[in-house]
């Protein structure tokens, strides 16, 4: 059985957005997971996290308030 995306390269959860919400692929480049939790002051983000096959790409992974924002990213990494 091939390994999912997530077992292939995230592993872990992340403390502020530990709930997943999928995976995908951007242009073959880069691998993204989409997650959610709650903010300190306990408002719903969201979770950005790219990577490559060699490393998490810290400088495009972020961390916003909505799922509109988080649709709009997704078209910016598409451009990159």
């Amino acid at each position: 059985m091939k390994p999912t995306l997530k077992e292939t390269y995230f592993s872990g959860a992340n403390f502020r957005t530990p709930y997943i919400i999928g995976y995908r692929y951007i242009k073959n480049k880069y691998k993204v997971e989409l997650s959610h939790g709650r903010g300190f002051t306990d408002n719903k983000i969201y979770g950005v996290t790219v990577r490559t096959v060699e490393e998490v790409r810290y400088d495009l992974s972020k961390c916003l308030h909505s799922m509109k924002e988080v649709e709009e990213y997704l078209v910016e990494l598409e451009k990159l």
